[in-house]
């Protein structure tokens, strides 16, 4: 896709393919490899930062509407990704005290 982009001259294709890269690397790093080495984490943690960072930078270089979606799609769902781990321990634990004070 990127060098699609590249060849055609489309700054909005060759954006989304770098960042379908650096998500892809991401993506791998999670599932298929076993280690739980710091340098793992930390290059799945940039890629993925890394995929984020260059649709906000392509959006801010091209002024592209459909890089402006994508970016307000990925800080809503960031959003809600940081709420629900905040929110769902809390509901757990008020859950399982309230089932224990039932039991007793």
């Amino acid at each position: 896709m990127f060098l699609s982009g590249f060849y055609s001259g489309s700054a909005v294709t060759a954006t989304l393919g770098v960042a379908i890269v650096f998500a892809g690397v991401s993506n791998f790093l999670t599932l298929h490899v076993a280690s739980e080495n710091k340098l793992k984490k930390a290059l799945e943690v940039f890629s993925a930062v890394g995929a984020v960072g260059i649709v906000v930078c392509g959006y801010f270089l091209t002024g592209s509407i459909i890089l402006a979606m994508i970016t307000a799609l990925v800080i809503v769902l960031m959003s809600v990704a940081f709420l629900l781990s905040y929110v769902m321990p809390k509901v757990r634990s008020k859950r399982e005290t309230a089932e224990n004070q039932v039991k007793v």
